[in-house]
């Protein structure tokens, strides 16, 4: 990658669990630990036996912990045989019935303004682990629902994956960034990571119902089966080619709430997008729209994508009541590895000042189906880092500034 923002970059910062060299700065890795302060290699312990509202100063950064009443931690004990990479980590968690907050940052320490990549871990060697999301307060909404539901399962190999949950949140440099799972049922979390990161000219969303695991490198639009509250609504996401470096996604559809449909077929699929191609949301006999506010003016490129296992459709395209796209039929079967998709490719001008309104109007059969979508925008004029404090810049900030001076020259 030869340090330039370009249209075709698709697999770089597109939101993934990978980093991106000096594109991304690591800004905290923090292990909650039990009392017995066990700490994964290369984290930072939050000491376990603590109270509520206590805050530990990480990396420069306050890091609190709150919740009505006292918080608990438990050690099971390693993980694997031979122990997991990450056993140190997963062996502990922090955890309390009816769940906590944790806060990034204070009013009197703020957390840097810009954006970030918040992944969550979240294991229990011996019970299953609450899979609600996250409930995020920060500068692009309050209150903003923004990680889907995941299965939750235990593993006792050298090779099983943590259940993760990954959000993206957005400091204002004022106020602290709240992440709050004070909600019904049993609340856990191991660790955390927060990187600071430009916002991506491409946005991966994968539309889900609960028990469904999320596409890797896309973020959530959460979902509930016949719940017009969970689709008659808009999802707040950083994107470089928004206005302020956010813009909202919203859906609708004219169908009752009893026929909104978030369908998870549980189906397990050897395919490079089978955690995307398993979920999906739409209406029944119905059509689907999708509005995208907040959006500067360019051009933009759309490509969704449209599987079930079971159900077909056939569905056109139209963006803002003109036609794009028509006889594109929903793909089914369950997938092999190769195995096509349909997807609806296309592209769209904003005028930075309307929002742009995608109608996948069903023309045949029953369902209009929509597993997610990748939407590419024009690129920044420049790519700008959250710096964090002097102290937390070092080496990151060294090879960032090289890497200003290459594209330069």
């Amino acid at each position: 990658m030869a340090g330039r923002w370009n249209r075709g970059w698709l697999a770089g910062l597109a939101l993934s669990a990978v980093g991106t060299g000096a594109t991304r700065a690591q800004i905290l890795n923090v292990d909650f630990d039990h009392t017995n302060a066990i700490t994964q290699s290369g984290y930072d312990g939050f000491p376990g036996g603590v109270q509520n509202n206590t805050t530990v100063l990480i990396n420069g950064i306050d890091v609190t912990l709150s919740a009505p009443s006292n918080l608990d931690t438990r050690d099971r004990g390693a993980v694997g045989s031979p122990e997991h990479p990450q056993s140190d980590l997963a062996r502990d968690f922090i955890f309390r019935n009816g769940g906590f907050i944790v806060q990034l940052g204070s009013l009197a320490n703020p957390l840097p303004a810009g954006a970030y990549l918040l992944t969550g871990y979240h294991h229990d060697k011996d019970n299953a682990v609450d899979g609600s999301s996250y409930v995020v307060t920060d500068a692009m909404a309050a209150a903003d629902t923004r990680a889907m539901q995941r299965n939750s399962t235990t593993f006792n190999t050298s090779t099983g994956i943590i259940r993760t949950q990954v959000v993206q949140i957005q400091a204002d440099g004022t106020n602290p960034v709240v992440v709050d799972m004070q909600q019904s049922g049993l609340r856990g979390i191991n660790a955390f990571d927060l990187e600071a990161l430009p916002p991506p000219i491409t946005l991966r969303v994968d539309f889900g119902a609960p028990n469904h695991n999320r596409q890797d490198g896309f973020l959530a639009f959460d979902a509930t089966d016949n719940s017009g509250s969970s689709q008659e609504r808009t999802q707040n996401y950083i994107a470089g080619f928004g206005q302020g470096n956010t813009m909202r996604a919203e859906l609708s559809m004219n169908v009752a709430d009893s026929a909104k449909r978030a369908i998870h077929r549980g189906t397990p699929h050897n395919h490079a997008l089978g955690d995307l191609a398993a979920s999906w949301i739409g209406p029944d006999e119905g059509n689907l729209v999708l509005t995208l506010h907040d959006l500067l003016a360019g051009t933009y490129d759309m490509l969704s994508y449209h599987h079930d296992t079971t159900q077909t459709g056939t569905f056109d395209v139209l963006v803002d009541g003109v036609l794009t796209l028509s006889g594109l039929t929903v793909s089914t079967g369950n997938l092999s590895p190769g195995d096509p998709i349909t997807t609806a490719a296309f592209s769209f001008t904003a005028d930075g000042l309307n929002p742009v309104e995608i109608t996948y109007q069903l023309t045949g059969s029953r369902f209009m189906i929509m597993n997610g979508f990748e939407l590419t925008g024009p690129p920044p004029a420049e790519a700008v880092i959250p710096e964090p404090s002097t102290a937390l810049l070092g080496l990151v900030g060294v090879a960032f500034l090289l890497r200003r001076r290459q594209r330069r020259g």
